[in-house]
């Protein structure tokens, strides 16, 4: 028996085994929560290439995020110990980038289009409703963009969208002008990439056939989450090949409002013929006791797969639910609690705090701040939506497309050499008419008679020229690019750190992929999410179940157990957006390997004033045996002062010896000025303005603080 082989029959569960060695056609795995859908799938690709000695550029892996393609082509490595840099693994969007660089000048694109990010694309909407002359006030250009988008999830084109009043006329309208602007800055947006690759491939029979026969097997990770434009894709390369091996669990179906429905993965069945069935059932991540409370959950639905699905875990603490009195105390429970599970030696990395919507972060930001916790939070300011960072960005971006005008007035406005709009105008003119950027401002200094204006303009075509012959170390380039602008000097002291970490993530990309050309570098960068950016310190991570998806922890709390907010009051008059709220708590509740926690409020705080809610609906779908209350005595006085669980040590007798205006020093903030004073008999603190890192409050127990003058 080959190597392989072995360790497949060593490692993997009787079903595992069947959908790895299932060779010809279609298969449809059923893959439960933990049942090790992506190690199946990764020992498929080894198998594949060490016992049926298939090339590895002749396989396809997609899945949702770069980080769940680095760690699976990380585990293929592993298993192989071999090099299979070549293999395609990546997520939908980077395999359509990919291709689009080879073959989009079949739709009359040039192939250094730009990748615009949703920031961009709402600025192209909102230019588009000003060349139309429509009233602004009238168009909410996030509700357009998102109506657009949405149209493109569908695979659909703007020759395919029927409006049906006169507002969604004129929605078609600024449709087909952003799209117009889009194509004359040669710019493609995230929905782009999909649909651009199908129409390609349909259209061109012989492209169709080269990418069926490059592509003999085709594997797809989290099957459940594709919408209707990457199920055409996959139609598209499957045309003259029918291997494709697709994994999923229906139940765990959650991005509804990104246009992915769990009927495509009920529907597979379908879409090709003589699919073979394969169950994955036993869960390897969770307790007895969460699985089979998930579980009791999830037979709620009414439109999903029946399968079998049990824990190897056996036993486990129960769910531990914690009914607080207001978004303040629940927020304060969770945060001793994981004080306690830190002491018990559960690491903070180790823990998660799920929430329902963004919103409900700010409690837990600031009790974790109070009492010392250290966190991170997913879905906050990002990384490369920082100004500093886009400014960077947009300089490489214009070496690389020349034609990409938004990223030109970013680079014309920082650092700035009065360029105004009229001026702008002019040059996004001849920039649509002449063959290259440097072509159009040598036009623009024989119209333009501003010596200041003219001076700044030729020195960045001799540096813009000398850019262009670094595209092959893109590491020099953005070097030149600072030393040339002053790029450093022209930002603040604490922004110059984000320049630092961005020249990391450059030697970051070309240690990982052995590139150091721009082109790569930007498609990279422009497909990274929220998830893929997660790092490995020892912190609490704060985020919502959405991005939660794919991650487990030991220890989950999911807060906020509320009608109107888990159940979201937008679903709450659909049956199917109901079963989409209960598919998106058991997604949360099967990131958990051992402790599970929930929490609900009595009363909430929304947009000022206090509402008394009624528990979510989904707490009475879980039996009572496997849920242990943890509960105030209600009958008590509570003010805001003693919301606080009473086993916390009475500060009561702790000096206070610090002065409102006095400067202190705090190892994560730096400097700043006590504003504030606050002699909380449990746990006193002090509210302390930090200039640039803004206004925190810093428990005197829990925080190490200092004196002293900056």
């Amino acid at each position: 028996m080959s190597h392989i082989k072995n360790i497949i029959y060593k490692d993997l569960n009787e079903n595992q085994r069947k959908a790895v060695l299932h060779v010809e056609g279609p298969l449809l795995v059923f893959a439960g929560a933990g049942s090790g859908k992506t190690k199946t799938l990764t020992y498929r690709v080894a198998y594949l290439i060490e016992e049926l000695k298939i090339n590895p550029k002749n396989i396809l892996a997609v899945t949702f995020t770069n980080k769940a393609a680095e760690e699976m082509k990380e585990r293929i490595k592993n298993l192989l110990n071999k090099n299979i840099d070549f293999m395609w693994i990546g997520t939908f969007h980077s395999m359509c980038a990919r291709i689009l660089r080879e073959e989009i000048d079949h739709l009359g694109y040039s192939k250094n289009f730009t990748i615009l990010d949703e920031d961009d694309s709402i600025k192209i909407i909102d230019e588009s409703i000003k060349n139309l002359d429509m009233p602004k006030s009238y168009f909410s250009s996030q509700e357009i963009f998102n109506k657009i988008s949405f149209i493109k999830s569908r695979g659909l084109f703007i020759e395919d969208y029927i409006p049906r009043d006169g507002y969604e006329e004129a929605i078609k309208k600024i449709f087909i002008k952003y799209e117009e602007i889009k194509k004359r800055g040669n710019l493609l947006d995230f929905d782009d990439l999909i649909n651009f690759v199908t129409k390609i491939l349909n259209e061109n029979d012989i492209l169709s056939r080269h990418y069926s026969n490059k592509f003999k097997f085709i594997l797809v990770d989290e099957y459940q989450d594709i919408n209707p434009a990457q199920h055409k894709l996959l139609k598209a390369m499957t045309k003259y090949n029918k291997n494709i091996f697709v994994v999923g669990d229906d139940d765990q179906s959650i991005y509804k409002f990104r246009g992915s429905s769990s009927e495509l993965m009920l529907s597979f069945k379908d879409d090709f013929e003589k699919v073979e069935v394969v169950y994955l059932s036993e869960n390897y991540r969770s307790t007895e006791t969460i699985v089979n409370a998930s579980k009791n959950l999830i037979i709620n639905n009414k439109t999903r797969e029946e399968k079998p699905l049990y824990a190897i875990k056996s036993g486990g603490d129960k769910i531990k639910l914690y009914i607080a009195i207001n978004e303040i105390d629940e927020a304060r429970f969770v945060i001793k609690k994981i004080i306690e599970l830190k002491e018990s030696g559960i690491n903070f990395s180790q823990i998660a705090i799920l929430y329902r919507t963004n919103a409900q972060s700010r409690t837990f930001e600031e009790s974790a701040i109070i009492f010392n916790v250290p966190y991170r939070l997913v879905g906050g300011i990002k990384f490369y939506q920082r100004k500093e960072i886009k400014d960077i960005l947009s300089y490489l971006r214009i070496i690389l497309n020349e034609k990409d005008f938004l990223s030109l007035e970013r680079v014309f406005n920082f650092p700035k050499i009065g360029i105004g709009e009229k001026t702008f105008d002019k040059i996004k003119y001849f920039l649509e008419r002449e063959s290259s950027l440097t072509e159009c401002l040598e036009k623009i200094l024989e119209v333009i008679n501003n010596k200041k204006i003219n001076e700044s303009i030729t020195k960045f075509i001799k540096n813009y020229n000398k850019w262009k012959n670094l595209q092959d170390n893109v590491f020099e380039l953005i070097n030149e690019i600072i030393n040339d602008t002053q790029f450093l000097e022209n930002i603040e002291d604490e922004k110059k750190e984000n320049i630092y970490e961005f020249f990391n993530i450059v030697k970051e990309f070309t240690d990982r992929t052995g590139s150091t050309k721009l082109d790569d570098f930007l498609s990279y960068i422009s497909l990274i999410s929220d998830v893929d950016t997660i790092d490995s310190s020892d912190k609490v991570t704060l985020m919502t179940v959405h991005s939660a998806k794919g991650l487990e922890f030991n220890t989950v709390f999911i807060v906020g157990l509320e009608e109107g907010l888990f159940p979201h009051y937008r679903s709450l008059m659909s049956n199917g957006d109901i079963e989409e709220e209960r598919r998106l708590l058991y997604v949360a509740m099967t990131r958990a390997k051992e402790n599970l926690y929930f929490t609900y409020s009595i009363r909430r705080t929304r947009r000022g004033v206090p509402e008394f809610l009624d528990p979510s609906r989904f707490l009475n779908e879980i039996p009572e045996d496997f849920i242990e209350k943890i509960s105030i005595n209600l009958e008590r006085n509570f003010d805001k002062q003693n919301f606080y669980d009473e086993n916390i040590e009475s500060k009561e007798n702790l000096k206070i010896d610090y002065k409102t205006g006095e400067m202190i020093y705090h190892d994560e903030f730096g400097y700043g000025k006590i504003i504030e004073i606050v002699n909380d008999k449990l746990n006193p603190y002090l509210v302390i303005n930090f200039g640039n890192e803004g206004i925190k409050k810093i428990s005197i127990k829990y925080s190490n603080i200092k004196r002293g003058e900056q």
